[in-house]
């Protein structure tokens, strides 16, 4: 069996639209270990949720996955049919999703849409499902939970809610948990107890993180393994302290320049010039080439493919790997 929990390669999902083909996802590889959390990085509209709702087969119309393999536990979700990925979303594969409020049906009690999930993936009982249920609301740190449980989402608070979301996420176990950016509409306070709540729970369940998200700060603290997207591609993909130390794509450098800095309070952020190009309008090269402070005149016209220049550490870009020629 493969040392990878997810393995996937050269998947590309693109939306058929009447005004041309946007391709979301162009051509992604990446790899998860059992246990790793993976942190996929890049701006709104780089690809990153395409990618994680393609692993979870609910690319709607008119998207489609048209090429490449998604490989879980050694099995090619792309061939699975519509039963098939039922019962392996929500047990095996969790996802918890950017807000909470729009993801909780606002008129069932938090409590029955978590015994939802383990009466129908764990065949429990009502009664074994709340006890259940109330077990992980503990988990996630929720006080009171057997009063919780009664709860309806709309008398809790946003992290609350976030907690919910993670403790329904984990019910069954899953090998592994797709989290979209699920500390986005949180206060700094309350982020950071779910990162340290995802942290704890992920070496006591040994569950497999995807983390998405736009905050490398976020990626800092929670990667082990980092890709960047720009554009439905991958153009950085590195161990998270080989790509802090040496970022080497001019995009992911770019993205570095934008963090604030404690030591120097007194340092202007910089800023990426430029914006991400129309989707069905991408430059004929390098998709970044226009953005880009180091472009050559390669890069108009010729794509880079990932290289790799490090172990571990690929880039795309030719300045980066030398190929000026």
């Amino acid at each position: 069996m493969s040392e990878f929990l997810l393995d996937v390669k050269n998947v590309k999902t693109h939306f058929f639209t009447d005004k041309g083909v946007v391709k979301a996802v162009d051509g992604v590889d990446f790899k998860i270990k059992k246990g790793e959390t993976l942190g996929i990085v890049g701006e709104s509209g780089s690809g990153k949720s395409v990618t994680s709702m393609s692993v979870m087969q609910l690319v709607e119309e008119p998207g489609k996955t048209i090429e490449g393999a998604i490989k879980f536990k050694g099995e090619d979700l792309l061939q699975k049919t519509t039963e098939e990925m039922q019962t392996i979303r929500g047990n095996e594969i969790s996802m918890i999703f950017q807000e909470p409020m729009t993801s909780l049906n606002p008129v069932f009690k938090v409590g029955e849409q978590i015994m939802e999930v383990l009466m129908l993936h764990q065949d429990m009982s009502r009664e074994e499902a709340k006890n259940k249920a109330i077990e992980m609301l503990k988990i996630v740190g929720i006080p009171r939970a057997e009063r919780v449980v009664d709860d309806y989402p709309h008398q809790l608070s946003g992290g609350m809610r976030q907690r919910v979301m993670i403790a329904m996420a984990l019910a069954c176990e899953p090998s592994l948990l797709i989290a979209d950016e699920p500390t986005t509409a949180l206060d700094v306070t309350i982020q950071a107890q779910i990162l340290q709540l995802m942290n704890e729970l992920k070496k006591k369940l040994g569950t497999a993180i995807m983390l998405i998200t736009h905050d490398l700060g976020v990626v800092a603290q929670m990667a082990d393994h980092v890709i960047v997207m720009y554009c439905g591609k991958v153009v950085e993909d590195a161990p998270v302290e080989e790509l802090f130390e040496n970022p080497s794509h001019p995009y992911t450098k770019g993205l570095m320049k934008s963090i604030p800095s404690l030591d120097d309070d007194k340092r202007r952020l910089d800023s990426i010039e430029g914006m991400v190009p129309h989707p069905l309008r991408l430059p004929k090269g390098c998709y970044f080439e226009p953005r880009c402070p180091y472009a050559i005149e390669k890069c108009k016209t010729h794509k880079p493919e990932l290289k790799e220049i490090a172990s571990g550490h690929k880039v795309s870009c030719f300045v980066a790997t030398e190929e000026v020629r």
